[in-house]
């Protein structure tokens, strides 16, 4: 999305009705006046919660709105670790980004950074509220191939 609508403070989007699935992801590109963005990190809401609300006549059609207020922001964790590669060290680190794609390429720079420590993905995980994705496979499968 490029920019909500602003409701005097209460911005929302308008999601066509046959684009809300079980889960809602929404990353908004809209930068304030100094090029940074406003909502740097993607938000998430449930469909069925969203499914329940009252849907509004766009000029293109039947869409519920959305407001960001009721969204929880999505964060990305990553812990790398290494056991003792030289028999005494051992560590890890921990990051957070603000996108999926950000974290995969962070976790394959440390990792190669962090090779001679032998380091590894511990865990990696996408985060909304209370609400946890375990990525570790995904992400080691996809930094594999």
């Amino acid at each position: 999305m490029h920019e909500p609508v602003w409701n005097g403070g209460n911005p929302y989007f308008s999601i066509r009705t046959d684009r809300v699935d079980n889960h809602l992801f929404i990353r908004c590109d809209y930068k304030d006046r100094y090029g940074n963005p406003k909502y740097p990190n993607a938000f998430h809401g449930f469909g069925d919660e969203i499914k329940g609300t009252q849907i509004y006549k766009e000029r293109w059609g039947k869409a519920y709105r959305v407001y960001l207020s009721e969204l929880e922001e999505v964060f990305f964790h990553f812990t790398i670790a290494w056991d003792g590669y030289d028999g005494k060290h051992q560590g890890e680190i921990t990051h957070i980004r603000t996108s999926y794609e950000d974290m995969v390429e962070s976790i394959d720079e440390y990792l190669q950074e962090l090779s001679k420590r032998d380091a590894y993905l511990e865990c990696c995980s996408m985060e909304a509220g209370y609400h946890v994705v375990d990525l570790t496979n995904k992400v080691t499968n996809t930094l594999t191939k």
